[in-house]
């Protein structure tokens, strides 16, 4: 059989068969004139590497078990490859988990009342958070570093809630970023907590010079009810340019425990 016929019979290149040939996968033989004829165990070979590229076997690892096929090395080629599907479908479980937990997210803040004042309770909750300070200039930029810092420990697409601790003592107004973190911490040294309780919440759409406002609400609502402020505001980016370019739809919360 030649280059041609037994390429179209498998729906690849003859370039492709070439390739094969070179990195030892298959060895046909040559006529007097110099065209390779290849015969059933060429055949055989290609039914294999097919088999195998369908459950994504790398073509070095397809080489070297072709050169050692017996019983007892395709039983534990095919457990690896069990086992490697077994990971993958679990990875996946995961990333489908991060995204519909970001999902999720938005269609809760989006139904949550803006600009107005409102009291919800929360669990404690662990962050992990810069130890200097920063200018809303350059809030994103530090959250950045603080991922790079720990992107073993959160989640590679930035998928992790985060934040900043307002520190209204300074002027203008300094940020300490945050990321939230799994309950399931593993740096647990490393690991600050949001206390349980109730906080008054406000919650805004738009830009960011919105914030000042915000508090000053909370302030007001907070006098009237009698409610002490126990902790720093925080402020939670909720939807940013991570999910549009138009900075009228980024939603924000700020948040401070009440007494």
């Amino acid at each position: 059989m030649k280059i041609n016929e037994l390429a179209k019979l498998y729906d690849i290149t003859p370039h492709t068969l070439r390739y094969y040939e070179k990195i030892g996968l298959i060895q046909p033989d040559y006529d007097d004139n110099g065209y390779r004829n290849y015969s059933y165990k060429e055949l055989e070979q290609l039914n294999t590497i097919r088999d195998l590229r369908y459950f994504d076997v790398s073509l070095p690892d397809i080489v070297e078990y072709l050169k050692n096929k017996n019983i007892e090395r395709t039983k534990e080629l095919l457990r690896f490859e069990i086992d490697s599907l077994h990971r993958l479908i679990e990875e996946s479980k995961e990333k489908i988990a991060l995204l519909d937990d970001r999902l999720q997210l938005i269609y809760e803040v989006e139904d949550t009342p803006f600009h107005q004042p409102i009291v919800m309770e929360h669990q404690l909750r662990q962050v992990i958070k810069d130890d200097e300070m920063t200018t809303s200039d350059d809030v994103d930029y530090a959250l950045k570093q603080l991922h790079k810092k720990h992107e073993k420990h959160l989640s590679a697409n930035n998928q992790n809630l985060f934040g900043s601790i307002l520190h209204e003592d300074t002027d203008p107004i300094a940020y300490q970023v945050f990321y939230f973190y799994p309950e399931t911490a593993s740096l647990i040294n490393e690991v600050s907590t949001l206390p349980s309780g109730k906080y008054l919440t406000y919650t805004y759409q738009g830009g960011y010079e919105q914030q000042i406002i915000g508090i000053q609400e909370m302030r007001k609502y907070a006098e009237t009810h009698k409610l002490e402020l126990k902790s720093p505001f925080y402020e939670l980016y909720l939807v940013d340019f991570h999910e549009t370019n138009d900075q009228d739809e980024f939603i924000t919360r700020l948040e401070v425990l009440i007494q």
